[in-house]
């Protein structure tokens, strides 16, 4: 196979894998298809089978020695985001202890959860504690 339908196939799958968050399966096989591409142009293999064992053993390799360190790195990187936390909500309807109701927070609509002891009535301000998704954990402001 010429190298440069490996250089497609793995933009394709670099492609993909921004638009279909599969775990990094698709981007590990897109850069073990630009392994085998390059190691084509530079005359270091010719023949397919030759071609489809070296993508077969790089996309293992990258598998166990990168995989996990990739996703490890971009879960660190959604733990360590505390942009919301300590920030003020406002309440937009009566939320009673334990309960989860609408708010508001830099100018967008938010669900809350009241994790304090007291209800929060409409137009109470809140500090957010934590975040469950799109869930924001607040209690009332003192």
């Amino acid at each position: 196979m010429d190298a440069w339908i490996w250089f497609v196939f793995g933009v394709l799958l670099f492609v993909m894998e921004l638009f279909v968050s599969t775990g990094f399966y698709l981007f590990i096989l897109g850069s073990a298809c630009l392994v085998v591409g390059a190691a084509a142009l530079s005359g270091l293999v010719g023949g397919w089978m030759l071609q489809a064992t070296i993508f077969s053993v790089s996309a293992l390799a990258l598998w166990f020695f990168f995989a996990e360190r990739l996703q490890t790195l971009l879960r660190s990187k959604e733990k360590d985001y505390t942009g919301m936390i300590g920030q003020t909500a406002t309440a937009r309807e009566t939320i009673a202890s334990g309960a989860k109701g609408g708010g508001e927070m830099w100018g967008s609509p938010w669900r809350l959860e009241n994790v304090g002891s007291g209800a929060l009535n409409a137009g109470d301000e809140c500090e957010v504690l934590s975040s469950d998704g799109l869930v924001l954990k607040v209690k009332r402001k003192n």
